[in-house]
């Protein structure tokens, strides 16, 4: 597959036509095709390409992954993550007129609490973990841990 922002002198790894679920950070997209690509991408010394045709597009997308945040899983289906997704999805409808009904959520920190672990990201960490390893495809946040 070329493709300007792949780097022909860089090796490449291809799922070809598969279904497949890609988790950036905890964002997820359902995708046809999927090749990514590791090594030195300005400005970043080491970070993975993630180039992917989403679930009935015609052209690919693609991403950056700098920090080791995506996560490859076979197959679609798999829940969502998106702490804002599930806010709304949970939140209850409130009627301000006769044909205007809206949704509220909030996102509360603790002080001194972790932001980036919140409840839905643990959730998605103890998913990944309780996975077959065969339906691991990609997960780069072990990959960018073990060169620290």
């Amino acid at each position: 597959m070329s493709h300007p922002i792949l780097n022909p002198a860089l090796p490449l790894s291809s799922f070809g036509e598969r279904k497949v679920t890609i988790y950036f950070a905890i964002k997820k997209h359902e995708a046809t095709q999927l090749t990514f690509q590791r090594g030195h991408r300005p400005p970043y010394q080491d970070a993975f390409v993630v180039l992917f045709k989403p679930k009935a597009a015609r052209r690919l997308r693609y991403f950056v992954d700098h920090s080791g945040q995506t996560v490859v899983l076979d197959g679609w289906g798999h829940p969502d993550f998106d702490w804002l997704l599930r806010s709304l999805a949970d939140a209850p409808w409130v009627e301000m007129r006769p044909g205007v009904s809206v949704k509220t959520v909030s996102c509360t920190i603790q002080p001194g609490g972790d932001e980036s672990r919140d409840k839905y990201q643990l959730e998605f960490e103890h998913y990944v973990r309780q996975l077959k390893p065969a339906q691991l495809l990609l997960n780069t946040r072990s990959a960018m841990a073990r060169n620290d």
